[in-house]
């Protein structure tokens, strides 16, 4: 089992030495395990994009493979901006860890895929359709939903609290989202969530924030990244506004990370995929 410090707001996860092999149960046993056979010795690049693999298709992981996964930090950018937008995170009934879900329209199938590839090391299944009917018309779209691990139940404890008056978790900006909100955070919370152009500015749909979580977000643009922006009305949903002068900033800062089919959020061309 891992355990878990908490030092100056960062999480670090602490392995405890592994008994003798004769001591392990069946299950933890190399002869034994769910991985395929690999003899590969070649070294691999931490905390690069394409290098924690993938575990599609693999049997039912147990406690033990489940306490010892955790996050790298390029790939916990990419949940952070996810988490901001259009992903969640939530507990089935059976089910003490929580799990992270995204969907998105199929029109932004590319960009969807590609995420998906990013983060398939923490899911067991490939990604299913997922249509919704609004007003009587039909929206085709796609979602994944990786497994329940424990590294997933510590972001839930600081995205989401508890509503005594609606009896449901909502979504919350965490006290720590200042070192939370990375480049690779803020890119992909912009493909997920952006509205707008290089002329007209840019539009973040902060929808289901309370206006005090969307001033703590644009305090942190201001801070650390010099992005100065306002909080506007718009169709009585409250949204961050970044004018057009901080477009090279923005540019400047997430350009590295974002998918091709989502650079006219930032360049103000259409959607490539749409042309």
């Amino acid at each position: 089992m891992a355990y878990y410090l908490l030092i100056n707001s960062y999480v670090l996860f602490i392995l405890p030495i592994l008994p003798n092999t004769y001591n392990l149960p069946k299950w933890i046993k190399l002869e034994n395990s769910i991985f395929p056979d690999n003899q590969c010795t070649s070294i691999v690049v931490w905390n690069n994009p394409n290098t924690i693999g993938c575990t599609l298709g693999l049997p039912k992981f147990t406690n033990y493979l489940r306490d010892i996964t955790y996050i790298p930090n390029y790939h916990l950018g990419i949940i952070v901006g996810l988490l901001l937008s259009d992903a969640g995170l939530s507990k089935q009934k059976k089910s003490i860890n929580a799990r992270l879900g995204f969907k998105q329209s199929m029109i932004h199938f590319s960009f969807f895929w590609s995420t998906f590839m990013l983060l398939s090391h923490f899911c067991s299944s490939m990604p299913y359709t997922d249509n919704t009917t609004l007003k009587g018309k039909m929206y085709y779209g796609i979602r994944m939903d990786t497994r329940g691990y424990p590294c997933f139940t510590l972001l839930f404890n600081m995205f989401y609290q508890y509503d005594a008056e609606k009896k449901r978790y909502i979504k919350i900006v965490p006290l720590d989202i200042y070192n939370l909100l990375s480049p690779e955070s803020l890119a992909y919370w912009i493909m997920g969530d952006g509205l707008g152009n290089v002329w007209k500015g840019l539009y973040l749909c902060t929808d289901s924030f309370t206006n005090y979580d969307i001033v703590k977000l644009m305090n942190v643009l201001l801070i650390r990244y010099n992005i100065k922006s306002s909080l506007v009305v718009l169709s009585g949903k409250s949204r961050i506004y970044i004018p057009s002068t901080e477009s090279t900033k923005i540019t400047n800062i997430v350009s590295n990370h974002i998918h091709y089919s989502m650079l006219y959020k930032i360049l103000g061309n259409y959607p490539i995929n749409l042309k």
